[in-house]
């Protein structure tokens, strides 16, 4: 299965995630502000980032910024998982919305195939 990056300074919710995620065969990474995320996916390449927009540091349209702009992660599965309803305009693959539901976030992450930094 995928591994996942979860970038979220809310440790509850992130390590909530984490559990769904491993719950259905995930392998899930937190990390809780934009450096130490940026950090992880350069070195470690996940295969999907899931990243809140509010976050210490450098906030998840700097991260996704970054990733984007780095050969290693410019085709990483990015998704904003946010409370945000007023979003910039952004590159990412798409938008979970906080509250979400398990199903919606399990339904959203699996549906890309995962072969598309080989494109």
């Amino acid at each position: 299965m995928p591994n996942v990056l979860v970038i979220d300074d809310d440790r509850n919710l992130a390590n909530l995630v984490r559990e769904v995620l491993e719950m259905d065969g995930y392998t899930a990474i937190l990390r809780h502000s934009g450096p130490d995320g940026i950090a992880y996916a350069l070195k470690h390449t996940p295969d999907i980032v899931l990243c809140d927009i509010n976050i210490p540091g450098v906030d998840g349209y700097g991260v996704l910024n970054k990733l984007r702009a780095h050969t290693g992660t410019a085709y990483t599965y990015f998704y904003f998982l946010t409370g945000e309803v007023n979003l910039r305009p952004h590159t990412a693959d798409g938008v979970i919305a906080k509250p979400f539901r398990v199903e919606d976030l399990l339904d959203t992450i699996s549906g890309p195939p995962l072969d598309r930094r080989l494109a």
